[in-house]
């Protein structure tokens, strides 16, 4: 089954570390957690006393947030799908790599909703395909939206090359 902690340095490895880019709506991002969303997590984890402020963040509260809001992903039986997914939600947002995920299962024959809700169904779908031909549409779809982003919101075109180039790598298992 699928492990976080086998996942979490292609993803960290994805977001690179601190930044503030002009143009990115996200604003400071650390390992690819942004102000708006270190603020919504804090308003629902109050008790964990982080810093509103992401560059303040520890490895140790970034993995937190990744393990309380993006990681569902235990009951996958193929690592390297569980991370190329985990990925995609990281870099795109929640409930989009789902979503993705989703529509990935379809193109390899599975009847699934494509509604961004991950639950059993859906773990099930993605479990009954090949992982290689998965894997593939993962990729597929990814490119797909991100090229679809970028054409409807032209703000996001100088992230494009970049997204494309996330979209086609393939962790390893």
């Amino acid at each position: 089954m699928a492990d976080l902690l086998r996942a979490l340095p292609f993803v960290l490895k994805n977001e690179g570390g601190k930044c503030d880019l002009k143009g990115d709506t996200g604003g400071r991002t650390n390992c690819g957690i942004s102000t708006p969303e270190l603020l919504d997590f804090n308003r629902r984890h109050p008790e964990l006393h982080f810093s509103n402020d992401p560059w303040a963040l520890s490895p140790g509260d970034i993995g937190t947030i990744y393990r309380l809001d993006y990681w569902r992903y235990d009951g996958l039986k193929d690592q390297a799908v569980a991370t190329k997914i985990f990925d995609m939600d990281v870099n795109d947002g929640l409930p989009s790599g789902v979503r993705l995920a989703q529509r990935a299962a379809v193109i390899c024959g599975q009847q699934i909703a494509t509604d961004g809700c991950y639950g059993p169904a859906t773990e099930a779908a993605l479990n009954a395909c090949d992982p290689s031909r998965l894997m593939d549409a993962l990729i597929q779809v990814s490119v797909a939206h991100y090229q679809s982003v970028a054409a409807e919101h032209p703000n996001d075109q100088p992230f494009l090359k970049d997204w494309l180039y996330r979209a086609g790598l393939v962790p390893n298992a």
